[in-house]
């Protein structure tokens, strides 16, 4: 991968994939994108695009969200590939076996041995670990943006709905998403209007003045704030 910072750097097999950094070097993933708006450069059978990069299309100067065709089953029906698979819906993937994951918005810890659910970790990576709140998060689960996302998120925990979390901005003053497209991988947030809205969240994930309200394309949402 190259450090161009152009979509050159981040495409693989002849422009139809995307190069995803993992820990072993990388592994190539068909490609996709979207805007604010709408799916640009679309996935194939049940996967949706999951966002990896943000940047700003050089002719449009409009923001894109490129990324990787992955998983996003909802239901056991959307496992249509290996005979006898079920989804783990907390990840939105086709699974022989079904791991036991708690609960949408519980306690979790990123660094367990054993997976306890999808954890998103809220402590501070800037510190290399050595904050108490390194490790903390709070359990996630996969959906698919849209009206039936949200139905499938408020089902999972009532008023939840199904978001992205892309920013309205770069902070420096670079307009970037105005809208939340529909039909990507998303993730099941608690909509708000203040931080006292996300004292359910707090309370169940024991991150105390770790969460807040924050604007993101598509509405204000709780989620996990710098340390």
């Amino acid at each position: 991968m190259g450090t161009g910072g152009q979509i050159s750097d981040l495409i693989c097999d002849d422009g139809a994939g995307f190069c995803l950094k993992t820990q072993s070097g990388g592994i190539c993933l068909p490609f996709c994108s979207y805007d604010s708006t709408k799916v640009v450069d679309a996935c194939t059978g049940g996967n949706k695009c999951a966002i990896d990069t943000l940047g700003i299309d050089a002719m449009t100067k409009t923001a894109s969200a490129i990324g990787f065709c992955f998983g996003a089953c909802a239901s056991d029906t959307d496992c249509k590939g290996t005979a006898g698979e079920k989804c783990q819906v907390e990840d939105g993937l086709c699974v022989k076996t079904l791991a036991t994951y708690k609960a949408l918005g519980t306690a979790c810890n990123a660094a367990a041995m054993t997976a306890e659910c999808n954890c998103s970790r809220v402590g501070n990576f800037a510190d290399g670990g050595a904050s108490p709140n390194a490790d903390k998060g709070y359990c996630q689960q996969s959906c698919v943006t849209g009206a039936a996302g949200d139905t499938f998120c408020n089902g999972k925990a009532a008023g939840y709905k199904c978001t992205t979390k892309l920013p309205l901005d770069d902070g420096k003053g670079q307009t970037y998403f105005t809208a939340q497209a529909a039909d990507v991988s998303g993730v099941c947030a608690l909509p708000c209007t203040t931080d006292t809205e996300c004292a359910p969240l707090i309370t169940s994930s024991g991150l105390t003045g770790l969460i807040k309200c924050k604007a993101v394309a598509g509405g204000h949402f709780c989620d996990a704030t710098a340390e």
